[in-house]
């Protein structure tokens, strides 16, 4: 019976919400920004293990966890950054400025 609801719970869960939020995720930013995000259908699916399988949380889990939400922010921060000197970059080179 354990099994079941360990298939019930990736199969709905973890890959039907997660691809269902992406989608929505799509229609409000880039697709650049939304495939950072992807990496967090990681950590919802620890936390979701351990909340509703009661799964035991280990040190590895999270920090994992801790690394992944820092990589996402990191890569939006920086990410935004960089794309602005870029653009800035080509319109100077373009004679815009």
């Amino acid at each position: 019976m354990e099994f079941i609801s360990s298939i019930l719970y990736l199969g709905i869960l973890a890959s039907l919400v997660t691809s269902l939020l992406s989608n929505t995720i799509l229609s409000k930013i880039k697709a650049s920004q939304m495939s950072v995000f992807a990496n967090l259908s990681t950590v919802v699916t620890i936390a979701a293990g351990a909340l509703i399988l009661n799964e035991k949380l280990t040190f590895y889990d999270i920090l994992g966890s801790i690394l992944i939400i820092l990589g996402v922010i990191g890569t939006n921060y920086f990410g935004v950054k960089r794309e602005h000197s870029i653009k800035v970059n080509l319109e100077y080179n373009e004679g815009k400025m």
